[in-house]
């Protein structure tokens, strides 16, 4: 009895620990990717098969936009984003290259002509809905931290017209070929989640001068194309007032009323967790 009531005590001073769940999002139906070019203004290159970033020279700058969409739809309601990372697959470059990722505020659209004159409503340099929309400043260079998602089509660079937010969510310095990521902040993924941001997502921006790097497009294959990869709690699944139990627990412990209070044990990072479906608090009884 006194082995147990130790126990009982030291089981109750850990502390709570929520049930982690992660979703990659992929695909050409809820990934969208393209690439603007300072050196060819009017050309919307949605449908290629790669997009570059670069910050090669004067007159040669590209950014990638990239965004993932239907995010309520494959996370689910009642979750909590703890983690969120966009990850490209780079096939060349001039290495190293850092490149910074910002929040849009403007509805961009890929668009599907392979390159030459704008055409069905795709992101240029100069446009985010080809010639009938146009960037604050073109190349998405607008901006500032008091932004929101805006149609504004003015020309005004303020608050009320930004085109994408000024501090950078991550920035990574790519120094090869392979994946690489970018993070993007929890509440931004919470709130493409919650339908309270837009799904605009982001634009990739070279910091390294004479850089640059090449990234394959959902167009080139799901394989290879970028994905966006969600990490969240339910939160109706939530632990409240719970016990983890080690492993080595397990010879002297069990769950009582299993079936009554629904809780069904998990093992997570080899510990065994208490999952109560219905946030009551179950009884545990120590055994010989």
């Amino acid at each position: 009895m006194k082995r147990a009531l130790i126990l009982v005590l030291f089981l109750i001073c850990l502390p709570a620990q929520a049930w982690a769940e992660t979703k990659k999002i992929s695909g050409t139906v809820d990934i969208e990717d393209s690439f603007i070019r300072l050196d060819a203004l009017d050309w919307n290159l949605g449908s290629d098969d790669v997009f570059s970033v670069s910050n090669y020279s004067a007159g040669v700058k590209h950014r990638g936009l990239i965004r993932v969409k239907n995010v309520g739809n494959s996370l689910g309601t009642n979750v909590a984003i703890t983690a969120c990372v966009c990850s490209l697959y780079v096939w060349s470059g001039a290495y190293p290259c850092a490149a910074d990722a910002y929040q849009v505020f403007k509805p961009w659209n890929e668009g599907q002509l392979p390159g030459g004159t704008c055409s069905d409503s795709g992101v240029t340099w100069n446009d985010w809905n080809c010639t009938a929309y146009e960037w604050t400043t073109a190349g998405c260079d607008c901006a500032g931290d008091g932004g929101f998602d805006n149609d504004c089509d003015d020309g005004a660079c303020d608050d009320n017209c930004r085109d994408r937010k000024n501090t950078a969510e991550s920035s990574t310095e790519v120094t090869g070929a392979g994946w690489w990521s970018w993070d993007i902040s929890p509440a931004l993924a919470q709130a493409w989640c919650d339908g309270k941001a837009n799904e605009n997502g982001i634009i990739l921006i070279a910091t390294s001068a004479g850089k640059y790097f090449y990234a394959r497009s959902t167009e080139y294959s799901l394989t290879y194309g970028p994905f966006f990869t969600f990490t969240y709690e339910k939160v109706d699944m939530r632990i409240k007032d719970d016990w983890r139990f080690r492993t080595h627990f397990m010879r002297d412990w069990r769950f009582q009323n299993v079936g009554e209070w629904g809780i069904t044990p998990k093992f997570a990072n080899g510990e065994i967790l208490k999952r109560l479906e219905d946030g009551k608090v179950a009884h545990v009884v120590g055994r010989q």
